[in-house]
């Protein structure tokens, strides 16, 4: 990218949108910076998720685990559990990102808010690196809900003290919702210069498992697989252009429970939080992008992997159009009471410039669990 001129407002604030696009083709796929060029609000593309910057970007249909990737599909909400927070940073070339983000779910419903929704610190801030007049600053502040039929209907049967229904062990289904405000500020000799934008997400998730057991029936196991579709920027912003991205998924995971001998040693509440004990897990996403809700112009492609130990230690790569990717994640669970775990995504480009670096640090805690032990 240009250095930024310093020849007043005009010119910084198209470098901001530079900065931005930029920021967005880095974050999502190559091919769609052409479409972000023109974009109202390029903001909504930018992934604040480091475990799926670690993958590629291929998360919508990523359903096991925490910190699956609502901004992306929002019917992942659905299988949020507890109370979670994420904050992290990512530095880009021309710019510091920063994300804060909160998740709240029980029983099949959740809800996600990135940063305060109305007011207060944003979920996702671009800082540009301030000229010699002029400075800018991007806000993106959100909130979405999901529910997971699977979950609501074991939470209701738990409320009777039944059973859960049968095809709660193999099939769910999730529908979600996204909104997302934006705000642009540029600062100048000449006075301060805001623009916002409004954008609308849905998504919904099918998943389907096949639970099986190896050695003699001493250790559980699981093949899971699930498909995913979303829309992001399913509104019109304004009367300006806007970039519709209409999101297939598809991903699998074969995962290994603890041997019944392994658990029998461990107290049961401590036993969940290592489960599963290695898991390996693939995923694709096409993405099929236009300018607002006309013919489709171009598409992007992302792919990724993740190999789990124990809820304790994960190693992710991924690649999309022009990038490589791949990232770890170090964590300490504390059964099904809670956690904390910290993650890193590295993000290059083919053309040898420095690899992107971001960071995060999630934490959560599940208040119904800690209760139901106290009984």
């Amino acid at each position: 990218m240009r250095p930024v001129p310093n020849t007043g407002s005009r010119n910084r604030g198209r470098a901001s949108l530079g900065v931005l696009a930029c920021a967005a083709a880095l974050m999502a796929s190559s091919t769609s910076a052409r479409a972000l060029s023109v974009d109202a609000a390029p903001k909504f593309h930018i992934d604040p998720s480091v475990r799926s910057r670690g993958m590629g970007g291929a998360s919508g249909a990523v359903f096991w685990g925490r910190g699956t990737n609502d901004w992306a599909n929002p019917a992942l909400l659905g299988l949020a559990g507890g109370i979670s927070y994420t904050g992290g940073t990512t530095d880009l070339y021309k710019a510091d990102q920063l994300t804060h983000r909160w998740t709240l779910g029980y029983g099949g419903i959740g809800f996600a808010a990135a940063g305060d929704p109305f007011s207060g610190p944003p979920g996702l801030e671009i800082v540009a690196d301030p000229g010699i007049l002029t400075s800018s600053t991007d806000e993106v502040r959100s909130w979405g809900i999901g529910a997971s039929l699977s979950g609501i209907a074991a939470a209701v049967a738990g409320l009777g003290h039944g059973e859960p229904p049968a095809f709660t062990r193999y099939a769910d289904l999730g529908f979600g919702y996204n909104h997302k405000g934006s705000n642009t500020s540029l600062h100048s000799p000449f006075g301060t210069f805001e623009t916002s934008a409004v954008g609308v997400d849905w998504g919904l998730l099918a998943r389907g498992a096949f639970p099986f057991a190896l050695g003699g029936g001493a250790i559980p196991a699981r093949v899971e697989g699930g498909y995913a579709y979303s829309v992001m920027n399913a509104n019109d912003v304004g009367s300006a252009p806007v970039v519709r991205s209409h999101r297939h998924g598809i991903a699998a995971r074969f995962g290994l429970d603890l041997p019944a001998s392994w658990r029998d040693r461990l107290p049961s509440w401590l036993a969940a939080g290592f489960e599963p004990l290695v898991s390996v897990g693939a995923a694709w996403d096409r993405d099929f992008i236009s300018d607002g809700s006309g013919p489709t112009n171009h598409d992007a492609s992302y792919l990724g992997g993740e190999l789990g130990l124990a809820g304790v230690a994960f190693l992710r790569f991924g690649s999309q159009t022009g990038y490589n990717s791949w990232g770890y994640g170090l964590g300490l669970p504390v059964g099904r009471f809670g956690g904390i775990r910290y993650d890193e995504a590295k993000l290059a480009e083919i053309s040898g410039r420095d690899p992107l670096t971001s960071h995060s640090w999630s934490v959560w805690a599940d208040p119904v669990e800690m209760t139901r032990a106290l009984r």
